[in-house]
């Protein structure tokens, strides 16, 4: 369904969010995606990370962040752990690192993970698919994108951050390792492999205006994404953003504001983009002083969330952000029933978007 700019700009620049929009929204996921909410394990596999994002605790120059990295064995057997409980698909995630030695580890993980899951697969009589595995493991080279699709990884998330480049650059150095062009051409990349392709921005950043949230919303459009992972800012303090901008990101109503213009997000993308996958992000779920802030992302059109496995010694240590919470599965589950929607672990849920452009069958 088409919006026009001005209808977009005029429910962007509400203060609140408008019941009506919720509800268009809530009809066009319901006709085009059901109410199913898809659940991916998260596994967060490393904080080491080469690039210095302005606004990421992970950081390179970040020094007070205790660093990671799980063995393979470990994040291997996770996946099977999840997979073997009933959790059919999953998110693999790490900090930024381009080297061939990194992406060798990752691409063996995924096979592994594949692998193994197959196995169950046959053991239970099932056709041996395995795990449906999404990746983000950020800019790499676009041979290393081949090996990782190769070993079974079969989406990818990559944001953008943000559509308009001079905003770009108030969230990243402008420099060779943080270029606005080579992200362009990763997402490029990423579909001309065969990806199901996800990008994403961040919301309410200081400087970011709706006419922004506008072309990013475009930006999804002319790309024609699979997915959409988007959420708020929340700060981290040991970041150069939070100390450029500390007395806004601390005025009465700078969450709130982040939090609407989310959800608002979520609705409108929903409504023009109508059968992609979009994610109610942690961040989503973190924004201080929003308690039901889940179930509204859900209401609003997502219907993808990703609970984390990673383990509790390191969990903290996946940083992105302060304030994060970390809802259990459990929780989950029993919070989107609640709201009326139909939590779906044992099934892939790859976008209908996706599908259809392929020619391939959607299950339901």
């Amino acid at each position: 369904m088409e919006l026009s700019d001005e209808r977009v700009l005029e429910e962007l620049s509400l203060s609140g969010v408008s019941s009506s929009l919720i509800s268009l929204a809530d009809v066009v996921r319901k006709q085009s995606v059901g109410e199913f909410v898809y659940f991916r394990g998260l596994i967060e596999i490393s904080n080491i990370c080469n690039k210095n994002c302005f606004y990421c605790g992970l950081r390179k120059d970040n020094l007070n962040l205790k660093r990671y990295a799980m063995t393979e064995d470990e994040a291997v057997e996770i996946a099977v752990s999840m997979y073997r409980s009933g959790l059919t698909s999953l998110a693999l995630q790490s900090g930024e690192v381009k080297s061939d030695r990194w992406v060798e580890k990752l691409v063996s993980i995924v096979r592994r993970i594949k692998e193994e899951t197959k196995k169950i697969d046959i053991e239970s009589g099932k056709e041996p698919e395995g795990a449906g595995i999404t990746a983000s493991f950020g800019e790499l080279e676009k041979e290393h994108y081949e090996e990782l699709f190769k070993a079974g990884a079969h989406r990818y998330l990559l944001r953008i951050e943000s559509s308009n480049r001079e905003l770009f650059y108030k969230l990243h150095p402008e420099d060779s390792n943080h270029s606005y062009e080579n992200r362009i051409k990763c997402l490029e990349w990423l579909k001309e492999i065969g990806y199901q392709v996800g990008t994403g921005v961040l919301i309410g950043v200081p400087g970011q205006t709706e006419k922004d949230l506008l072309n990013d919303i475009r930006f999804f459009q002319s790309f024609d994404v699979d997915m959409v992972g988007m959420g708020p800012y929340i700060e981290h303090r040991n970041t150069p953003l939070y100390v450029w901008h500390r007395k806004e990101i601390e005025s009465k109503g700078f969450y709130r504001r982040a939090y609407e213009l989310t959800i608002k997000m979520i609705a409108i993308t929903r409504i023009i983009m109508e059968d992609i996958n979009m994610v109610a992000s942690t961040a989503l779920q973190s924004v201080p002083g929003c308690e039901n802030s889940l179930e509204m992302g859900i209401i609003a059109g997502a219907n993808v969330v990703m609970p984390t496995f990673t383990p509790p010694d390191v969990k903290s240590s996946y940083n992105i952000y302060n304030k994060r919470r970390n809802l259990s599965l459990k929780e989950m589950v029993e919070r989107i029933e609640k709201a009326g929607y139909t939590p779906v672990l044992d099934r892939w849920g790859d976008p209908k978007h996706f599908l259809k452009r392929e020619g391939k069958p959607s299950p339901v």
